[in-house]
């Protein structure tokens, strides 16, 4: 039965993500991003494009989970991209959830491209798996609208300074920045409306989305 629910969880994941692409709106500004992000060549940014897709998407599908009407993804070149909602989530616990989706998601695509670079031992793809994972790490930042802001309301005073021990011990492990600018931030707004009660699931993954996009990010760094 687990097999079965996981093999329809999959199917139904990537049916959402080619009907995105069905979206002309979405279609449009992907090619215009595409134009705009061809400096870097163009293997690394279909990689790049399809990463912050894959991000956005997660997004779009936890939050059609809680029935929430949401857009596909419109790339605005120089920023990203984003989705609009029509409706908002109606706590911290489902703002924390859908939050979170997207660098799950983003995870799963530098993890995919990790593969291809291994397997194919193809410099681009490991350059993809490296600053996709940095993108979503960047998003894990708990500032302004970024989806750690986000996931940070649903965690306690205790949770938050935990976790920035772990992001803060991540970054130094793995020689990496981005985690450490987590922890700092973390800290500084530690004290900033904690949840009462905190999420335990939501800390938990926060933690571990932390450490292994860091580490993805570490593996596959071309200057390594």
């Amino acid at each position: 039965l687990k097999s079965k629910a996981l093999l329809a969880a999959l199917l139904g994941n990537g049916k959402l993500l080619l009907l995105g692409l069905l979206k002309l709106p979405t279609l449009l500004s992907m090619l215009l991003y595409l134009h705009w992000a061809g400096g870097r060549g163009s293997g690394m940014a279909l990689g790049i494009v399809a990463s912050i897709y894959v991000h956005e998407m997660g997004h779009v599908a936890a939050l059609r989970r809680y029935g929430i009407d949401a857009s596909a993804p419109m790339f605005i070149p120089g920023f990203g991209a984003l989705v609009r909602l029509r409706q908002y989530p109606t706590d911290a616990h489902e703002e924390a959830r859908t939050g979170l989706a997207g660098p799950l998601w983003g995870l799963g695509a530098a993890s995919a491209a990790g593969i291809v670079a291994a397997l194919l031992r193809s410099e681009v793809a490991g350059a993809v798996a490296s600053l996709g994972a940095t993108i979503n790490l960047f998003n894990l930042i708990p500032v302004w609208q970024l989806d750690g802001a986000r996931a940070m309301k649903a965690l306690a005073r205790g949770e938050r300074l935990v976790l920035a021990a772990v992001a803060g011990l991540a970054g130094l492990a793995l020689h990496q920045w981005m985690p450490s600018i987590v922890a700092v931030v973390l800290l500084a707004r530690s004290g900033a409306a904690p949840h009462p009660a905190g999420d335990r699931r939501m800390f938990a993954l926060f933690a571990t989305l932390v450490v292994a996009l860091a580490a993805v990010a570490r593996f596959f760094d071309p200057g390594v």
